[in-house]
C-alpha cells in the first residue's frame, strides 16, 4: 500500500477499562459511520465516521484500542509542501477572524463564528494542528515556523 493516511481518531484505553473489540475487523477495513466496533465497561462504542479502521500491532498490551483514518490525496500534500515552503501562512492573518494568538511561538486563534467553514482543513495545508479552545475559538499550532533548524543544519542526518 502506497498510500498516506491522516489520523482522524484514537481510542485510548484507560486504565481499568474493560475494552474489548468486536471480531472480524481488521487494518484498513472500510467502515461507515455508526459502524458498531467495540465495547467498553458494557457500552456499545460506534464510529463517528465513514473512513478506514486502523488496528494497533499491540492492541492486547497497550492503551490505543483503534484509529480511524482518511486517505490524503497526493494533490493535497503537493499543494500543502508547496504552501510551506512558501512560507505563506504569513497571509493567514489577513482573513477575517484569524489572529496571532502568540507569534513568537507561531500559534495563531482562529475565532469559529467568523471562520466557520473548513478551518481545520485548511490551516492543516499549512501545517498547522489544532486545539479547541472553547466552542468559539480554535487556537492552531506550527512547529516548523517555530523549530530550531538552524541548530543542525550542518548534520549529516538533516
Amino acid at each position: 500500500m502506497n498510500s498516506i493516511f491522516e489520523v482522524v481518531y484514537k481510542y485510548h484505553i484507560k486504565p481499568r477499562e474493560a475494552f474489548r473489540m468486536l471480531d472480524g475487523f481488521e487494518s484498513f477495513q472500510d467502515i461507515k459511520k455508526g459502524t458498531f466496533l467495540a465495547v467498553s465497561n458494557g457500552n456499545e462504542i460506534h464510529s463517528d465516521y465513514s473512513a478506514k479502521l486502523f488496528m494497533p500491532l499491540y492492541q492486547k498490551t497497550g492503551n490505543d484500542g483503534f484509529f480511524i483514518i482518511k486517505h490524503i490525496p497526493r494533490f493535497f500534500l503537493k499543494l500543502s509542501e508547496r504552501l510551506r515552503k512558501a512560507k505563506a501562512d504569513h497571509l493567514l492573518t489577513f482573513l477575517p477572524g484569524i489572529s496571532w494568538y502568540n507569534k513568537n511561538e507561531g500559534v495563531l486563534k482562529a475565532n469559529l463564528y467568523v471562520a466557520r467553514f473548513l478551518t481545520k482543513s485548511i490551516f492543516h495545508l499549512f501545517g498547522y494542528r489544532n486545539k479547541q479552545l472553547g466552542e468559539t475559538h480554535l487556537l492552531l499550532y506550527n512547529r516548523e515556523r517555530v523549530a530550531k533548524k538552524s541548530m543542525y543544519k550542518n548534520e549529516s542526518w538533516y
